[in-house]
């Protein structure tokens, strides 16, 4: 059935029902499942995580991926496979993933994650895609497709500004409506008009005061009315705080089915006008059009071996390499071979949390290594959590001295970039940078293999002759990672994230996790590429950079318009040529420059992309389309996007060497749309952001300005407590200790799996999670947490 055709059957259902057989339908069965009703018959439908990889879990259940899930293929990280620029690959991806859910009957993929990268320091980076929302909003929108194809669901998430894992179910984002329309929002409205995908997850977060799940301007307002969404609105895990506004402001469904309760409430609200009836009934009817696809008749298109060989082309097009003086890559079989690091017989594949995936298959790079009888010697070097000891360093330097190459293969270890908890530093362990130091100073052809979901500080930068990140490439990243080493594939990845210098150098260095729990965005549209390039701040890497063992050029750049009016386009056309002797691979991306802007801007913005493969000395002409929207910028007044008109500048880049980049440009002429403001006096009054230099330096009364508003003052913790009271604060209290001891223990202790890391981030999740979080463990109701919560204060007051 067609989408149509099952919101019909949804609707017939729905009239048919009474109000509690609805009611039903707004909580879920259990942990990962979707009521039905045989009655009406609509089935019961499986949901999965999937950012990585499936994580059905059947038996047991967790959501941060601790527990055992059933064996599955694990592709590389949003993050890394972003670095591919390679939509058709992505598009690929989703299909592929969809296959494997068809093959373990699941319905529902709950991916792809799209939220902005706004600091490299948060921990779930990895599941995001970039910190430019055109990017995201592409590759994004590939998945959705791919996975439709195969008749199965997606749910697109986290809605809206969740940018950090510190007090997620209780921080407010307080972000300016232009930055939060041109960053925080843009991606999931391209996916929305681009791809229609079948969910979206609300975000445990607040947004400027009001959380996801019952923020019915982001929900009904903007994605239903603005951009015309016609699927469902579930909530993360545990991200409920309040039934009746939840469900009254355009949510669908609440996840996880665990604390029963809700549909009790529903009903209860409905009696009373709080939720009118006919919210309930389209809430219903959004679920029931989803479960209806249960039925389809389905085939996978994807083998789980094909499966495998798609997750290592997508790990190879997406390790970008970084450098390469002296062009000591590719290395020869002939050298004489050091591999040092723990991570090249353990790869690092996957982030920690709710992504991780069961691998069906692993391969280090030692197994790459043996099976094409390369001969080489390993040394461990580091343990799994990134210390070392004066044995495993001796072993290292020894092993090291005289050898022709130094392949160290390091990076951040598995529990440093988790759901649940963020980075305070962009260093990698002590452990591992002083290995890598003395490998330095001990070798001058050493190349760093470098494992991460994103950003880090390079210990000994300047003595490494070459560095490959590989990223967090999946199951099959040693073997991609040995295929690049030794020149068996080109490198053609490109950064997706700006690399800075420095974490002082961050844009959002100066309020990130400073706050608790009110999360100020004070350097607004100035995030990543966007505050490097207007501040003059040189990162350590542009985004977009990236090596390949080849060179191109680009040349006979032109326009079919020199003058654009309102909702046309236009097509750039250039010339591409690989000049060098291998095969390979480049990224041509085109940015828009506005060169009179009436309001503080970017210097340039992502507008179109393109990736090329070329055989030595080919040559080839490539279009890129811009479309009338890319000179828009948000209009506070018309709460619109519109466009100031004017000149403007195209620039066209590949995507290579950023210091020796090639790039060309052209100006054009484009109309002003019928929807712009002028909006001059008002940002007259905004100097502390009219110099993007200064960003860091914005005070609280300057982002007021902006904002229109005050900042909201953190909440008082204490008297009394409530819902969303954390088990860190409850601790606090000398009597109440006794209560969250058992709770925090209890959530670290039942997880057998895990790490001593990933068991201490458990821990610090926990300490974090509010007391209506604790319906999440199973065995409590609404009422139940409601009771628990009036005990609490008695106790005390």
């Amino acid at each position: 059935m067609s989408f149509e055709e099952r919101k019909r059957r949804a609707h017939e259902i729905v009239s048919a029902m009474t109000n509690k057989e609805k009611a039903l339908f707004l909580q879920g069965k259990d942990f990962w499942r979707v009521n039905g009703n045989e009655k009406y018959s609509v089935p019961v439908s499986f949901l999965s995580d999937g950012p990585l990889g499936l994580r059905k879990q059947p038996l047991v259940s967790d959501h941060m991926g601790l527990l055992k899930s059933e064996p599955a293929v694990c592709y590389p990280a949003s993050a890394t496979a972003a670095c591919s620029f390679d939509e058709k690959l992505l598009e690929e991806f989703g299909v592929s993933i969809a296959s494997e859910a068809i093959r373990q009957k699941i319905d529902m993929i709950l991916c792809p994650g799209m939220n902005h990268q706004r600091n490299p320091l948060c921990g779930r980076n990895f599941e995001y895609y970039s910190e430019d929302p055109l990017l995201t909003g592409v590759l994004a929108s590939a998945v959705v497709r791919g996975i439709k194809s195969q008749k199965v669901a997606c749910c697109v998430k986290h809605f809206a500004a969740n940018s950090q894992e510190t007090l997620r179910l209780v921080s407010d984002s307080v972000v300016d409506e232009r930055a939060l329309f041109e960053l925080y929002l843009r991606a999931f409205e391209y996916v929305v008009r681009n791809a229609e995908p079948d969910a979206i997850m609300t975000a445990y977060n607040k947004v400027n005061g009001t959380y996801s799940s019952e923020n019915k301007f982001l929900m009904e307002d903007i994605a239903r009315k603005k951009w015309g969404y016609r699927g469902l609105f579930l909530t993360d895990w545990g991200a409920l705080n309040d039934e009746v506004n939840s469900f009254a402001s355009g949510l669908d469904l609440e996840m996880p089915g665990v604390c029963k309760g809700t549909d009790e409430i529903v009903l209860d609200a409905v009696e009373k006008n709080l939720i009118p009836q006919e919210r309930l009934d389209d809430a219903a009817e959004n679920v029931i059009t989803f479960s209806l696809l249960h039925s389809e008749e389905k085939t996978p298109s994807y083998t789980e071996e094909e499966s495998l060989a798609l997750s290592l082309k997508i790990a190879e097009e997406s390790a970008v390499l970084l450098k390469n003086q002296d062009k000591l890559l590719p290395a020869s079989k002939e050298k004489n071979i050091a591999v040092i690091g723990r991570f090249a017989k353990h790869p690092r594949y996957q982030g920690a949390g709710s992504s991780k995936v069961n691998p069906v298959k692993v391969v280090s790079a030692l197994d790459a290594f043996d099976e094409r009888g390369i001969n080489y010697k390993y040394a461990k070097g580091y343990h799994e959590e990134g210390w070392t000891s004066r044995k495993l360093l001796k072993e290292a330097v020894n092993l090291a001295k005289g050898k022709d190459l130094v392949f160290i293969f390091a990076g951040l270890p598995p529990a440093s970039e988790s759901e649940g908890s963020d980075r305070n530093t962009l260093a990698m362990p002590k452990g591992i940078g002083l290995l890598i130091d003395r490998l330095c100073h001990t070798n001058e052809n050493c190349v760093l293999v470098l494992h991460s979901g994103s950003p880090v500080h390079i210990p000994c930068y300047n003595k490494l002759k070459a560095v490959m990140y590989v990223g967090l490439a999946g199951g099959m990243s040693g073997e991609a990672a040995v295929k690049l080493l030794m020149g068996e594939v080109n490198p053609s990845g490109c950064l997706a994230q700006s690399w800075p210098k420095k974490i002082e150098d961050i844009p959002s260095y100066p309020w990130y996790l400073k706050n608790r729990r009110v999360c100020e965005y004070r350097e607004s549209i100035f995030s990543g590429y966007r505050y490097y390039d207007a501040g003059g701040v040189e990162p350590l890497y542009r985004f977009g950079h990236g090596l390949s063992y080849t060179s191109f050029s680009i040349n006979s750049l032109s326009s079919t318009k020199t003058s654009l009016k309102e909702n046309e386009e236009l097509e750039l056309k250039l010339k591409v040529k690989n000049t060098g002797s291998l095969s390979g691979a480049s990224v041509v991306c085109a940015y828009v420059s506005n060169e009179n802007p009436l309001v503080f801007s970017c210097k340039k913005e992502l507008a179109a992309f393109k990736k090329v493969f070329l055989k030595p000395q080919e040559e080839c002409t490539i279009s890129l389309t811009i479309p009338y929207s890319a000179f828009s910028y948000y209009n506070r007044s018309a709460h619109d996007f519109a466009v100031q008109g004017g000149l403007y500048s195209l620039s066209v880049e590949a995507m290579t060497d950023f210091v020796n980049r090639e790039s060309q440009s052209l100006s054009v002429n484009v109309e002003r749309s019928r929807n712009f403001i002028d909006e001059s006096d008002f940002y007259k009054n905004q100097s502390a952001y009219g110099d993007a230099k200064n960003i860091q330096n914005v005070t609280r009364e300057d982002f007021e300005k902006l904002l229109g508003r005050k900042v909201p003052e953190n909440p008082k913790i204490g008297k009394p407590f409530d819902q969303n009271t954390t088990l860190q604060d409850l601790v606090k209290s000398t009597l109440l200790f006794k209560f969250a001891k058992p709770i925090i223990l209890h959530m670290a202790g039942k997880y057998d799996e895990g790490s001593k890391q990933e068991k201490k981030n458990t821990s610090h999740f926990a300490l974090q999670m509010p007391i209506r979080g604790i319906g999440m463990m199973g065995g409590m109701t609404k009422k139940s947490i409601a009771r628990l919560v009036k005990t609490l204060n008695r106790w005390l007051f």
